[in-house]
C-alpha cells in the first residue's frame, strides 16, 4: 500500500521595526509532517448492534390430587419467585445462565389452591434453579390417605447429576420422605415420548412393595425402597 506524507512549512513571518532598522521574528520555522497512513484523529467505533433479547415461558406445571387427605382434589402449582425484582418470573430470557438465575436470587415453591395446605418450598441450590424439570402425583405411597408429590428440579449448572426427591404433606408440613440419584441426560431418553406426568418408568409399585430405577450412565440399578412409614 503506497505511504504518503505530506510536510507542512510554517513560514516565519518577518516585520521591519520603523525608525530602528530592527528585524522582529515573530514566529520560528515549524514543520508539521502528516503521516496519511496513519490518521491522528483516531476514528470513532460505531456502535455495536445489540442482540435482541429472547425471552421464553417459565415452565409452570400444575398437579392435582388429594395432598392432605380430605378426599377433596387438590392443586399445586410451580412458582419461581426473584427475590431480588419482588415479583413472580414468567419470562426468563432464552440464554439465561447461571450468573442470571443468581442475579434474580429466585425461589421456587409449589402454591396450593387452598390457604389449608402450606407452600412446598424447594430450598436446595436455589441460587441455580430455573423450575421443575419433573412434577407428578406419586399417589400415596406411605399409606397415611395421602398423595405423594414427585420432584426433580432443574438447575442452571454444568453438572448433569440430579435428585429425585418425594414429598409428602406431615403434620401440615412438607417431608422430603425419600430421595435417590438419577442423570438428567438418562432421564429425558427415558421421559421421551412418555406422558410427562408419568413416572411408572423409574419408579413403580409391584404388589405392596416400591420399586425406583436409580438412573445412572452404567445402566439401570433396581432397588427395593425401604418401608415408608405414615407421618406420626
Amino acid at each position: 500500500m503506497l505511504k504518503c506524507k505530506v510536510i507542512i512549512c510554517l513560514v516565519p513571518l518577518v516585520l521591519t521595526a520603523c525608525g530602528s532598522g530592527r528585524k522582529e521574528n515573530f514566529h520560528q520555522l515549524n514543520t508539521i509532517i502528516i503521516d496519511l497512513s496513519k490518521p491522528s484523529i483516531k476514528q470513532l467505533e460505531l456502535p455495536k448492534e445489540k442482540k435482541p433479547v429472547v425471552m421464553i415461558d417459565v415452565l409452570r406445571p400444575a398437579i392435582t390430587g388429594d395432598f392432605d387427605g380430605d378426599s377433596i382434589t387438590d392443586t399445586l402449582r410451580s412458582v419461581l419467585y426473584s427475590r431480588t425484582q419482588k415479583k413472580v418470573l414468567y419470562q426468563i430470557p432464552e440464554d439465561a445462565e447461571m450468573g442470571y438465575m443468581c442475579e434474580q436470587d429466585p425461589v421456587f415453591y409449589l402454591s396450593p389452591n387452598k390457604s389449608s395446605i402450606p407452600r412446598l418450598r424447594y430450598a436446595e441450590w436455589s441460587c441455580q434453579i430455573y423450575g421443575p424439570s419433573k412434577l407428578a402425583n406419586i399417589g400415596d405411597l406411605n399409606n397415611d390417605g395421602k398423595d405423594e408429590v414427585i420432584l426433580i428440579m432443574n438447575f442452571a449448572d454444568m453438572s448433569s447429576l440430579n435428585g429425585c426427591h418425594i414429598f409428602s404433606l406431615c403434620n401440615n408440613q412438607w417431608k422430603d420422605i425419600f430421595s435417590f440419584r438419577i442423570y438428567e441426560f438418562v432421564l429425558e431418553d427415558e421421559m421421551n415420548g412418555n406422558n410427562p406426568n408419568d413416572v411408572s418408568h423409574f419408579i413403580y409399585r409391584k404388589d405392596s412393595t416400591i420399586f425406583y430405577r436409580e438412573l445412572m450412565p452404567e445402566g439401570d440399578m433396581i432397588k427395593k425402597m425401604k418401608k415408608l412409614n405414615p407421618c406420626e
